[in-house]
């Protein structure tokens, strides 16, 4: 079995030609967040697994800005802002870091755990090669085998909560899989079933990717893919019960219905009143039919519900948090107890200062918009490459979703959807 260690990394270096390929391997095996359960296994196996991945996760870094300055020629205005800020997030996170911690391995492990370096990395070699189907394939493989690791007792070596157990945290006794809608009652993360990932928010967020995908596959794609795409739906739902993260799923809701208005504006102008009469009936409906039934009381919990008051005390929290530690954010060595701030922008500032708070928002939540702005633009005017832009507009909404409601629950998928977002965007237009 350490073989299969050292093939991982070997397989890491193998494939740096186009390093997203790589990322995707590091992502999946040796990532802290998205690959957390092998990365457990793995160290138990070869405790120097995390460092040797780690620093292959820079070595592909490198590679990619080296690349960009070496072969990429030409770069839009739009390309370059989003690059070169990220690059000077990346910067300002480790030098913050030294400054407080004084400690290099630290501060590249935080740029680790932020996971920026990914956009930039995913982006560079999505300019070079088209990674699409890669992307497509292992948000399938994963969800897959996340329901597998739920479903099969076999596997339950592989579940996160049993490592975050041993680590001293406290996990609910493992239940059984759960494959009943929530109710008003339902508690997130009661099951303790986390999968292949470190929390419930994890899987929940892999899980309505998955369903995404499998809708993508459903929709646009030949008779094959289109029961693969069933199978994926089944599998992400699954996923989604065991975890019962409400963020993703409630924005995977809104980009439909977002979706469903740009539908009214494409096509012929005479239905336009028939479109929306429509649209509005089937929202309508469909509103009356969530709001009758027991899951709306848990998407939409009410003031009193652990979670929003859990959530309250930690924004309430993380604002003193960063009056006494404005500009550079608290240390390596702070414990934020069960105060996290469960918003990005606050959880940004606090841990990493003012600077870097504000300027990761800002590419994040408005280089986001400008995506949806620019993928809801092609369209409606780009007819031959649609599921496309559908797919760039909804990967933003999920990115969103988690970012408003959570934080950087899974840091390597979290930036290649904002890159994959943007790249599908360019393909639309140059065709």
């Amino acid at each position: 079995m350490k073989y299969l260690v050292f093939l991982i990394l070997i397989c890491m270096l193998f494939f740096i030609k186009n390093a997203a390929t790589s990322l995707l391997i590091y992502g999946f095996f040796a990532a802290d967040r998205d690959g957390y359960s092998f990365l457990e296994f793995f160290s138990t196996l070869y405790p120097n697994f995390k460092l040797y991945s780690r620093s292959l996760f820079f070595v592909l870094f490198v590679y990619s800005i080296i690349y960009l300055f070496l072969k990429i020629r030409k770069l839009t205005k739009e390309e370059f802002v989003k690059i070169f800020l990220a690059l000077i997030i990346s910067f300002l996170i480790v030098f913050n870091s030294l400054l407080k911690d004084n400690d290099i391995i630290w501060a590249l492990s935080v740029l680790v755990f932020n996971g920026i370096p990914v956009y930039v990395i995913w982006y560079i070699m999505g300019l070079r090669y088209n990674n699409d189907y890669k992307f497509l394939g292992y948000i399938s493989l994963k969800t897959i085998l996340a329901t597998a690791v739920l479903l099969i007792p076999l596997l339950a070596f592989l579940d996160g909560s049993l490592y975050k157990a041993t680590e001293g945290l406290f996990v609910n006794e493992v239940s059984d899989v759960n494959l009943s809608l929530p109710t008003g009652d339902s508690i997130k993360g009661a099951y303790s079933r986390y999968s292949i990932y470190h929390n419930p928010n994890s899987l929940g967020f892999h899980s309505v990717i998955g369903i995404l995908i499998g809708i993508y596959f459903l929709v646009f794609k030949k008779r094959i893919l289109k029961i693969f795409g069933l199978f994926l739906i089944g599998c992400g739902c699954i996923g989604w019960l065991n975890s019962l993260t409400r963020g993703p799923m409630i924005f995977l809701i809104l980009g439909f219905c977002y979706i469903a208005l740009l539908n009214i504006f494409y096509g012929k102008r005479q239905n336009f009143e028939i479109k929306i009469l429509l649209l509005l009936s089937l929202l309508g409906v469909g509103l009356a039919i969530f709001l009758l039934s027991d899951i709306s009381k848990y998407l939409i919990p009410d003031s009193n519900d652990n979670s929003v008051v859990d959530r309250l005390e930690g924004y309430l929290y993380s604002f003193d948090v960063i009056k006494t530690h404005f500009l550079l954010g608290v240390g390596k060595n702070w414990d934020w107890g069960q105060f996290y701030p469960h918003f990005m922008p606050l959880s940004l500032t606090a841990d990493h200062g003012i600077i870097v708070g504000v300027l990761e928002s800002i590419s994040i939540f408005m280089g986001g918009i400008y995506t949806i702005i620019k993928a809801s633009r092609n369209y409606l005017t780009i007819s031959s490459n649609r599921e496309n832009s559908l797919l760039s507009i909804m990967l933003v909404f999920i990115v969103i979703g988690i970012a408003v409601t959570n934080n950087f629950t899974a840091p390597v998928i979290f930036w290649i959807m904002l890159a994959q977002a943007d790249l599908l965007n360019k393909r639309v237009i140059n065709g």
